[in-house]
């Protein structure tokens, strides 16, 4: 019965949307290759991941090791996450950019955070100027970010905003939720 069982959850079109809520990430290596690079998996949900993280601190070394993971997931089309710092979409971006064998992200539609946070940062509120090459994901069609304590924006942050979604011609759809020093 159970070589039955392997034999169908062995199959990979099971493993093209993959959702880690309760899921204790041992080895983010592991995850990306034997699992999402060789079941071509499209849909990652970070959202819910379980660790024992105590403080922002201890989350941020968590994600710290989330590099390990970006050069094998090119199938990747969709990406949700829970609370990660800003330094987790830095490197995504960076991925995008960095000329690689994997081209790492080219087929990435949709970005989902329910709350960034920036690292060693003793103001609560998040900058915006970690989208600055985000234009570079030229597929991205969805960009959802939520900051819980607001992301502070003043003017040059709104040229930069300009900037960077002048040139995203395939983005459809943006929130960017609870924006805080905006003034037209």
């Amino acid at each position: 019965m159970s070589r039955v069982w392997h034999q169908l959850a062995s199959q990979p079109f099971l493993w093209r949307e993959i959702k880690l809520k309760g899921v204790t990430i041992n080895s983010w290596e592991y995850l990306a290759r034997n699992i999402i690079e060789m079941n071509s998996s499209t849909d990652l949900d970070f959202d819910g991941i379980k660790h024992s993280a105590q403080n922002s601190n201890e989350l941020c070394e968590l994600w710290h090791n989330f590099s390990s993971l970006v050069d094998y997931i090119k199938s990747v089309k969709k990406l949700k996450f829970g609370s990660i710092p800003t330094f987790v979409l830095e490197e995504i971006v960076m991925a995008a950019v960095t000329e690689n064998p994997y081209n790492s992200f080219s087929n990435l539609e949709l970005i989902s955070v329910k709350n960034l946070f920036e690292e060693k940062s003793d103001v609560k509120e998040c900058r915006l100027t970690f989208l600055d090459q985000f234009y570079e994901l030229t597929q991205l069609k969805t960009l959802q970010l939520n900051c819980k304590n607001g992301f502070i924006a003043d003017s040059s942050t709104i040229e930069l905003l300009s900037n960077v979604f002048s040139k995203m011609k395939s983005l459809q759809s943006l929130v960017l939720t609870s924006l805080k020093g905006i003034c037209f």
